[in-house]
């Protein structure tokens, strides 16, 4: 198992873990839905057609962090200068033992000072918070 650390999900590792054994993989990434940080626009011959300023979950996936590996995968880090998204996570991707394990829950990271508002914000809400399982 591996994860950034730097973001907030209620994934559920179980199911995770089960989806990676099923399929035989040797690298299982969590694809989430982000929000989009900013309204969608649009264009056509310099007219605005379209604008939504909703800031809806967005069509594409993308890295969530949370990973299940092989434990032989690992030699694919050379050193503290190899950075995962890059060689190692291309290379399996190109030998198509890269599999996607699609998360529609919950899922925010920490990124920027607005993030770090916006967890603080949801941890002191009377809300349940929404990556407790």
């Amino acid at each position: 198992m591996m994860t950034y650390g730097d973001g907030l999900s209620n994934v559920s590792i179980k199911k995770l873990i089960k989806f990676h054994y099923e399929n035989n993989a040797k690298v299982t990434l969590t694809a989430v839905k982000p929000k989009e940080r900013y309204g969608i626009l649009k264009i056509m011959n310099n007219k605005i057609t379209y604008f939504n300023n909703e800031n809806k979950k967005a069509d594409t996936y993308v890295n969530g962090g949370y990973f299940v590996i092989d434990k032989s995968c690992i030699k694919k880090i050379h050193n503290n200068n190899t950075y995962w998204e890059q060689d190692p996570l291309n290379f399996f991707s190109k030998k198509k033992q890269l599999l996607a394990f699609k998360h529609e829950g919950f899922w925010k990271s920490l990124d920027t000072l607005k993030d770090k508002n916006d967890f603080n914000k949801l941890y002191k809400s009377k809300i349940k918070s929404p990556w407790k399982i």
